[in-house]
């Protein structure tokens, strides 16, 4: 489900199956033009709930099964708006926030009218916030007139939601905050009349919900953070004034709570960032170290085995890692500058094993955006004089390469869309840019022939999309917002089916007479029973033979060459036109078999001034895979 405007309904919610039939106005909540615009759309079970906007009622609470779409209620008071929000699972029922006209207060309902209830603590609001959902409760901070501000749950029902447990005596605040979900855990923060914000933990029960330690004594505040599993344990930054910022670790106990490593000593002017599960381990990112300056660190939860992977820069401003990526097999990725600008960066957790992985701009940065893990491999953009395309590396340098130019020549090849990773590490999806299909869905394997659009996006105004974002990965879809240039940002999907149907020319081709290599293309995808598909030849020689030469696999992309690997298979001889046009057809037959098969296909032109053999002139390569119809 999602926001959608038109010019007939306004916006209003929509919801997609993937499909152009199945993308439809699931209800024009305000008859017209005008719109409801609605806003904290979550999906809970089979169910979408989101806030609308109408006349007369305000921003209330909605609720749709993808066939019938109604309001649940209308809280707030006439036609104020009760602002609903943060709508969390509750076992079977769901819990929000929401304003009734009395200050906002915790909402339970099962999806009906007569269902939906104000979960009221008593007098005054009780401003719920950190909803998070753990073993079939609701669980948030809330405050009541008896208890102050502490950590409520809620089944979704009035009977059902109450004070979970009053960590601050009486009618004082604990105010529990950034509460997280960790295994089978919630940990959180909160404070006291006699100590600060420290780390709690629950595993939901009263006896089972304490304070992990008063890290920073009397009332001052460790402030917790960036809990992170780290093998069996957690681990996580807090300030122990003694001084700055350290790293602790806990097991969910008090006596296994402490910190284990001080980072520095010195003065503690430690910010600690990125950290991340590094397999039985954890990494992270130290700053403003007195010896290290900035450097990656990596932890397995004991002092000794906490250290600098690698001083990669020595002295006191280090290597300044950043955009920190863990792939499928195990290795940490990341840009940082170990003497050589900003560069690509390879560990296997170890001082020897942490190393550039390769120089790519001799003279500066390698201007690395977008870092995303693959299995083996890591995926980057990156500009150099052939404009910005998409890199992959394996952790080598002979493995860090281009993967394949979208946009032949100085232009850019990419959408500024993120990229989106596959499932299992499987690659990625990008917006892929050409100047004549323009923006376009494109998958990446990391391998040259696994780099492609996923299939052809149309417009309104000619091939490709004018602008594309919100890509996203769903089941075996890409979802994402593409203007065709006519009638702006629309919902669109794309099938990731390896037996869709695409085509994508790569490789220069050799030039001939015209001083210009010829070029192949194919006018319509092919698909299975498509008795007309052919292969086209433009810029040849006028009044030459001509051959296609079609194989099953690919040659690597170079500047002047024959573009398909042996064994290959030349096709009948045509004779181009005095515009040097010529096509060959290739009826596909309606055999079910052969969806999903690949092939390659050059075009190879008798021309005296060919400069690939003498007297023969190549054109760019052609892969194409046939799909379903």
């Amino acid at each position: 489900m999602f926001r959608a405007t038109t010019s007939a309904s306004g916006s209003e919610p929509w919801v997609s199956d993937g499909t152009t039939a199945g993308t439809r106005l699931i209800a024009d909540v305000i008859p017209g033009t005008t719109g409801s615009s609605p806003d904290s759309i979550a999906r809970i079970g089979s169910r979408y709930y989101f806030a609308a906007t109408v006349n007369g009622t305000g921003s209330e609470p909605w609720v749709s099964d993808g066939a019938g779409t109604r309001m649940l209620a209308d809280l707030g008071i006439a036609a104020a708006d009760s602002s609903p929000s943060d709508f969390v699972a509750a076992g079977t029922r769901t819990v929000f926030r929401a304003d009734p006209g009395t200050g906002f207060e915790a909402v339970g309902t099962d999806g009906s009218a007569a269902g939906t209830q104000v979960l009221d603590l008593g007098a005054g609001a009780a401003d719920p916030a950190e909803f998070v959902s753990f073993q079939n409760f609701a669980w948030f901070a809330a405050t009541s007139p008896s208890t102050g501000r502490e950590l409520f749950r809620s089944d979704g029902t009035l009977a059902g939601t109450a004070l979970f447990t009053n960590i601050a005596a009486g009618s004082a605040s604990s105010s529990p905050r950034g509460l997280a979900v960790i295994g089978n855990r919630l940990y959180f923060s909160a404070t006291t009349a006699t100590m600060g914000f420290e780390p709690f933990v629950s595993d939901g029960t009263v006896a089972g919900t304490f304070r992990l330690g008063d890290l920073a004594p009397s009332i001052s505040s460790s402030f917790p953070s960036q809990f992170t599993a780290c093998g069996a344990i957690v681990v996580f930054f807090a300030d122990d004034v003694s001084p700055g910022l350290e790293l602790f670790r806990t097991d969910g106990t008090v006596l296994g709570t402490s910190i284990f490593a001080d980072l520095e000593p010195t003065n503690g002017a430690i910010a600690g960032a990125e950290l991340r599960a590094f397999g039985n381990a954890a990494v992270f990112v130290v700053r403003n170290h007195t010896t290290y300056g900035s450097e990656v660190w990596r932890t397995d939860g004991t002092y000794f085995g906490t250290n600098p992977i690698a001083d990669l820069s020595p002295g006191p401003s280090g290597s300044d890692p950043r955009d920190l990526v863990v792939t499928g097999d195990g290795r940490l990725f990341f840009v940082a500058d170990s003497g050589s600008g900003r560069e690509l960066h390879v560990s296997d957790g170890t001082t020897p094993g942490t190393r550039m992985v390769v120089d790519l701009a001799p003279s500066g940065s390698a201007p690395i955006t977008r870092l995303v893990a693959g299995f083996s491999r890591v995926f980057f953009a990156m500009t150099d004089m052939l404009g910005t395309e998409l890199w992959t590396s394996d952790g080598t340098a002979a493995g860090t390469r281009l993967l394949r130019e979208a946009n032949i020549g100085p232009g850019t090849g990419l959408g500024t869309a993120p990229f989106a990773a596959l499932p299992g590490y499987a690659g990625i999806v990008f917006a892929g840019y050409h100047p004549v299909d323009q923006l376009q869905v494109w998958v990446s394997d990391g391998s040259v022939f696994g780099t492609h659009p996923v299939g052809q996006l149309t417009t309104a105004i000619g091939p490709g999309a004018a602008r594309m974002t919100n890509l996203r990965v769903a089941g075996n879809a890409a979802w994402f917002a593409a203007d065709d240039g006519a009638f702006g940002l629309e919902p669109w999907s794309a099938d990731l089916d390896a037996r869709r149907a695409f085509q994508s020319t790569y490789g220069t081709g050799c030039a001939g007479s015209s001083g210009f290599p010829p070029s192949i293309g194919a006018p319509v995808l092919p698909r299975l029973g498509d008795t007309n598909f052919r292969i086209e030849l433009t810029r040849a020689l006028p009044w030459a033979g001509a051959v296609v030469l079609v194989g099953f696999a690919g040659m690597p992309p170079a500047s002047c060459g024959l573009l398909i690997a042996p064994p290959l298979v030349a096709g009948p001889t045509q004779l181009t036109s005095g515009a040097g046009i010529a096509s060959l057809t290739l009826g596909i037959p309606n055999q079910p078999s052969i969806a999903g098969a690949e092939l390659f296909a050059q075009w190879a032109v008798i021309d005296p001034a060919g400069t690939f053999l003498p007297g023969i002139a190549v054109s760019d390569g052609l892969q194409f895979r046939v799909g379903l119809p």
